[in-house]
C-alpha cells in the first residue's frame, strides 16, 4: 500500500535501504503501545484478533469483486470464490497436488 501510495503522505514513506514502510510500522507501534497503556493485556489480544478477523473478511470481500482474467494472477489461482466460500480448501491446489 506504501509503494502505490495509498497510504495518507507520511505513513507512505518506504525505507530506501529495506523497503518497508517504516513510519507506519512507528504508527503501529505508538498505538499498541498506547493501547496496552490503557487497557489490560487480555483485552488487547481479544482486540487484536478481532481486529484481524475483520482485515480477513475486507480481503476475502475484496477478492470476490475483483473480475477473472487478471493477467497477473496464475489461472491456477482464479478461484477467489471457491476458495472464499470453502475457506478449509486451498487458494492454488495446483502445487498442492503435485506434493503428493
Amino acid at each position: 500500500m506504501a509503494r502505490e501510495r495509498d497510504l495518507p503522505g507520511w505513513l507512505a514513506a518506504v525505507h530506501p535501504r529495506y523497503r518497508v514502510p517504516h513510519h507506519a510500522e512507528i504508527a503501529v507501534a505508538v498505538a499498541v503501545c498506547g493501547l496496552l497503556l490503557v487497557v489490560d493485556l487480555l483485552s488487547a489480544i481479544g482486540f487484536s484478533s478481532f481486529g484481524v478477523l475483520v482485515y480477513y473478511s475486507i480481503a476475502n470481500i475484496a477478492a470476490l469483486t475483483q473480475r477473472g482474467g487478471s493477467a497477473d494472477t496464475p489461472a491456477v489461482c482464479r478461484s477467489s470464490v471457491s476458495s472464499a466460500v470453502s475457506p478449509w480448501s486451498p487458494p492454488c491446489p495446483a502445487p498442492l497436488s503435485s506434493w503428493a
